[in-house]
């Protein structure tokens, strides 16, 4: 692991030097595995290396670059491809053309944060370190579990002896991970040789209790958590395994059937039967291809009540409904990809909103006010960044003066926007239209203050740590609010 570690290092540091050689070689010889996560990595590294060949002053190597290199990846990014050839016109004084911003080093930045993360997400590892990762789950999901310790602690009951709590808690998609089965019989966690086994009655047991209770499948027993009889010899055993993408279900004991919230999920329970080498090979490639493997017992008992109350809010006859759910789960996609197809930034418009599509269908407004929401989120949080940052101690007089602008000009924004998401809900009346025109005003003026904030570095000293830790978080914040204006210019009433 060490040694792999080593190598994202070197290609980072070859990155800071503006040489993408070992970079695209990585990326290349990973090219199925990126794309199969989603990831247009790849493409995001030609782009850098065409500017690095165009800023040279020569067109002809640069245009033999596009159609070698780039024009593979026609069919999904036409709109990038096509600023790329307009370039062409401006070889060797891009910095004088409408396409300037392809020059900015932070480009160089968020691709080298992308390659970090996709690096890790290849190696089954998150990209945050796990007490990061635990400490902010931990926190998030708090709120609702003080408040139903309050709530029982004022009914005096004992609520930490309970199987199962009967409150949701909700955690982002971020620190959604496949965790560790822990048998609920043996109490011990599963491994390649005793893996988890899904009952016919829809429980999860671990192989070796299920051996021991049935005598080595010479008997029925019952299940321990319903009163099904369970017929080992009949081969009513199966695996379950995950969905293949990103952050896909965990394993849940003590739950009714199967769900899966991943939108692209095309995997589905091994046909039941005796376990063979294939099945379980089978079941160790999907596990370790679709997300991190993550045992804090925190983050898992977290996680996996999440997907315990989940599951029993009435998602028992999910198998049964499987091949319908996926017709409308792939026609939603399909909705959200041509629709960001649109977009100044289309991968960032996916990748945003893919975890939205059950909630968006193929609804234009709700498409809009997701994208609003998810923007505002962003544009929250980078605010809340900017303010932590201004408590840091060791800034420099000029430090301090630009961040406490940054601070006025996220601020602004983020009331923009807010502004801009209460009036795109309560759209109505005959002036549909100039309220439309409003809420343009509002995003586009948010999208100047976030701007505003990173034009302040030019020219004036800053150190690197600060300028960066600010200029990402803005960047990415621009372009999603950049495509949530794209996405309402479309609006017709």
């Amino acid at each position: 692991m060490k040694s792999l570690f080593s190598e994202m290092y070197l290609i980072l540091e070859a990155m800071k030097n503006r040489n993408l050689e070992p970079a695209l070689n990585w990326a290349t010889a990973n090219s199925i595995k990126l794309k199969e996560k989603g990831s247009d990595l790849l493409l995001k590294l030609h782009c850098l290396q065409f500017v690095e060949i165009l800023q040279g002053g020569s067109r002809s190597k640069a245009l033999s670059y596009v159609r070698t290199h780039i024009s593979p990846f026609g069919a999904n990014h036409f709109s990038e491809i096509q600023k790329l050839m307009a370039c062409l016109l401006w070889s060797g004084k891009l910095h004088q053309s409408p396409y300037s911003d392809l020059l900015s080093p932070t480009n160089w930045n968020v691709v080298a944060e992308e390659l970090t993360r996709q690096f890790c997400n290849l190696l089954g590892q998150s990209f945050d370190s796990p007490l990061s990762v635990t400490i902010a789950a931990g926190f998030q999901g708090l709120p609702p579990l003080l408040k139903f310790m309050t709530v029982m602690a004022g009914k005096k009951q004992e609520w930490q002896s309970m199987k199962q709590l009967p409150v949701p808690v909700e955690l982002d998609r971020e620190f959604q991970f496949h965790s560790i089965f822990v048998c609920p019989v043996s109490k011990e966690q599963s491994t390649d040789e005793n893996p988890p086994m899904l009952m016919q009655c829809g429980h999860v047991l671990c192989k070796q209790s299920i051996n021991k209770m049935s005598k080595n499948g010479s008997r029925t027993f019952k299940c321990p958590y319903c009163p099904s009889d369970i017929d080992s010899t009949q081969h009513s055993l199966g695996f379950i395994v995950g969905c293949g993408k990103p952050f896909p279900p965990v394993f849940i004991s003590q739950c009714v059937g199967y769900y899966c919230k991943c939108p692209h999920s095309t995997i589905k329970p091994v046909a039941c039967g005796a376990v063979s080498q294939a099945g379980n090979a089978y079941f160790k490639a999907q596990v370790k291809a679709s997300g991190t493997w993550f045992s804090s017992c925190l983050l898992l008992r977290l996680v996996s009540t999440l997907w315990l109350v989940t599951s029993f809010m009435g998602i028992s006859n999910v198998l049964a409904d499987a091949p319908a759910a996926e017709i409308s789960s792939k026609n939603y996609t399909n909705y959200l990809q041509k629709a960001c197809h649109s977009t100044t930034y289309p991968q960032l418009c996916l990748e945003s909103l893919s975890s939205y599509t059950s909630t968006i269908e193929t609804d234009y407004l709700k498409l809009c006010s997701t994208a609003l929401t998810v923007t505002l989120k962003a544009a929250s949080n980078t605010s809340s960044l900017v303010k932590a940052l201004s408590k840091q101690r060791g800034l420099s007089k000029t430090e301090a003066g630009i961040i406490k602008d940054c601070i006025e000009e996220t601020g602004d924004s983020v009331d923009e926007l807010k502004r801009s998401l209460d009036a795109f809900g309560s759209l109505q009346g005959s002036d549909i239209q100039f309220q439309i025109s409003n809420i343009q005003t509002w995003i586009s003026a948010a999208i100047t203050d976030e701007n505003t904030c990173t034009q302040g570095f030019d020219d004036r000293k800053i150190s690197d740590e600060v300028m960066r830790k600010i200029r990402m978080k803005i960047v990415i914040v621009a372009r999603l609010t950049s495509n949530a204006l794209a996405l309402i210019n479309k609006l017709s009433y």
